[in-house]
């Protein structure tokens, strides 16, 4: 629980520095030699909320010992051109080989809420957190986790974006929901 609120924490304070940032820069005009705030300069038509709404997602594959696949369709709410907010669920199909020779396959479902911040031309730095369901190895029971992750990546083109984070938390027993490395690699697009 400690680790969601860092991760929620995180997110307000980005949110809210670069609300200030927006107000101050985009909206107004500061003038020094007055002391005075110039609220002459014309304003952007302010767009509505269903113009501020696109969609995504990410897809991943990883094939090994641990191999698995992702679908995570995402709704992305733009706050400004430079923070987005995104929500969504995800199914993963994973399969673990052991060195025994067993193997083991799960069906992972869950939710994730990110926080995506244009750090310059087409980098962005992002905080993900995501809880997920999955079928324990030792029994048919299912088991709820979750994960948090930080990072950041670049977007090539109009719609697509590589993402590189690292794996910050992870539960149950800090076990890594993408195999034994805690840094993941992403490919994702949004329209």
């Amino acid at each position: 629980m400690k680790h969601l609120y860092s991760i929620l924490l995180s997110c307000f304070m980005m949110t809210s520095l670069y609300a200030k940032y927006d107000i101050l820069h985009n909206k107004f005009e500061y003038n020094p030699a007055s002391a005075k705030i110039d609220s002459t300069r014309k304003k952007a038509p302010e767009k509505n909320w269903k113009e501020k709404i696109s969609f995504g997602g990410n897809v991943s594959l990883n094939l090994g010992n641990n191999s698995f696949v992702l679908l995570n369709p995402q709704i992305i709410y733009k706050v400004s051109d430079q923070l987005w907010l995104a929500t969504g669920p995800f199914y993963q199909y994973q399969r673990v080989s052991f060195v025994n020779g067993g193997s083991f396959s799960s069906s992972v479902y869950g939710a994730t809420a990110l926080a995506r911040r244009v750090v310059a031309r087409n980098f962005f730095a992002q905080v993900e957190y995501n809880l997920f369901n999955f079928e324990s190895g030792n029994s048919a029971r299912r088991i709820n986790g979750n994960y948090g992750l930080a990072g950041g990546g670049v977007n090539i083109g109009q719609n697509f974006a590589l993402t590189i984070s690292y794996v910050l938390f992870a539960s149950p027993n800090n076990l890594f929901p993408f195999g034994n490395s805690p840094w993941v690699i992403r490919g994702g697009f949004f329209f």
